[in-house]
């Protein structure tokens, strides 16, 4: 994980991973949705709300984009505003930073990506992936 956030009263706030709170700046944030930009790659995010989460891996890694909370909803229930967002480098499923366990759904594939980051001052990982479904993983603890 490069980055999560937490809505708290109707604001993003950074909650972890320490040390990695200025890569993500999120910016024109609603309860609905907002931009972001990142100092590193990003190549998944995920969208947290109510009961349900959404995995949208990036065709490619990118530093900038947009965010919503359209694929979170549920026929014939009100759509949920969003609780959480968190980026990741490569694959949220194979990351495994935060402890879950669930396996988000994810949509789109990426062709190709190579990400370097940092977990704070401690961790640090390369992470690279293929359409091939080859992976390739290096951590190294500071």
């Amino acid at each position: 994980m490069v980055s999560k956030f937490e809505v708290v009263g109707g604001a993003y706030v950074f909650e972890r991973p320490a040390g990695n709170d200025s890569v993500v700046t999120l910016t024109s944030t609603t309860a609905t949705g907002g931009s972001w930009s990142s100092t590193v790659p990003i190549g998944a995010i995920i969208v947290k709300g109510g009961n349900g989460q959404f995995a949208q891996e990036l065709a490619s890694p990118a530093t900038s984009g947009t965010f919503d909370n359209g694929d979170l909803a549920v026929s014939g229930s009100p759509t949920p505003d969003i609780s959480n967002i968190q980026f990741y480098c490569g694959d949220p499923a194979e990351d495994g930073s935060d402890g879950s366990t669930t396996t988000p759904t994810t949509t789109a594939t990426s062709s190709s990506s190579d990400c370097t980051s940092n977990w704070g001052s401690d961790w640090n990982y390369s992470w690279g992936y293929s359409t091939t479904d080859s992976y390739s993983w290096s951590w190294s603890w500071g």
